[in-house]
């Protein structure tokens, strides 16, 4: 990766979304930092490019407004929104002429320039974080969300459900069978009880599965002594304390035991998923306020 290109995406005053910029500016001073969003502090603005998000849609994104049905029992408005970022990112970076694009959530703190750590993936178009998460995903080719977007068109496109999806040259299912593999998972969890269902990263996973695997890379694994967190409130083969990740300081940098590798591993980022795990961020942050 050569210009680092970090892109957010957020809709609200969240004070958390502010630990996120502050770090992220602070341990990266060089990087262009895109947010798209709506009502978002001013300060969000200073730090970053800021760009509403109305400005970015485009035919196809007015068509996901249109066509979108809620296959999950999470709030509808939240999961459009979260597929439909990819498609603002995808149109953000082809506008700014970009091909290389870090994507991160308003919940994660940055601790390393991205410089080195991220020259590990450059062989790969794109890595996600533990198989099929997108909330830290870095992207080497743009048409990835090409790809992406067009998966999620076929699927809630009935004019489309006869098609073949083609992921560079190659034919893989009609959308029609996609949908039955995908709709298939829902109905399992609804009849099992369980919460969830279809979101922007079970597109993510499904567009994995069907491209080719030596060209995706996994972020969250241990690159060089690094890593990239997927989660801190999930183990990962981590040592845990009080429900999270056990985080030491060395340098003002975390790191945490990894116990299959029986060593220290460094954390470039920090995942603070979940609402009560939010607040935590501030007690996290290493730049000066």
């Amino acid at each position: 990766m050569s210009d680092i290109n970090i892109f957010y995406f957020h809709i609200g005053q969240d004070e958390h979304l502010l630990h996120s910029l502050r770090q992220t500016r602070y341990t990266n001073p060089n990087a262009n930092i895109y947010l798209v969003g709506e009502n978002v502090p001013d300060e969000a603005k200073q730090i970053s490019n800021f760009y509403p998000y109305k400005s970015m849609l485009c035919e196809q994104s007015q068509k996901l407004i249109k066509n979108y049905v809620n296959y999950s029992s999470n709030n509808a408005q939240f999961e459009l929104i979260c597929i439909l970022r990819w498609f603002l990112f995808r149109n953000l970076a082809k506008k700014l002429n970009l091909n290389n694009l870090f994507c991160i959530d308003s919940d994660m703190l940055l601790y390393t320039d991205l410089v080195e750590p991220l020259r590990n993936f450059d062989s790969y178009r794109y890595a996600l974080s533990s198989g099929t998460s997108a909330a830290v995903i870095c992207i080497n080719d743009v048409t990835v969300l090409d790809n992406y977007c067009n998966l999620v068109d076929g699927f809630y496109s009935p004019e489309r459900f006869g098609e073949y999806y083609v992921v560079g040259e190659r034919l893989t299912k009609k959308f029609d069978h996609i949908r039955s593999d995908m709709l298939c998972v829902y109905n399992n969890r609804l009849k099992n009880g369980l919460l969830g269902g279809i979101c922007d990263m079970t597109f993510w996973g499904a567009y994995k599965n069907m491209d080719e695997p030596t060209m995706t890379g996994e972020i969250s694994a241990v690159v060089s002594g690094s890593t990239f967190d997927h989660n801190i409130n999930s183990a990962d083969c981590y040592e845990m304390k009080d429900g999270i990740k056990n985080i030491e300081w060395i340098d003002n940098v975390p790191y945490s035991k990894n116990i299959v590798l029986d060593r220290m591993v460094k954390f470039n980022l920090l995942h603070f998923q979940g609402y009560e795990t939010k607040k935590l961020m501030k007690m996290y942050v290493t730049y000066n306020e």
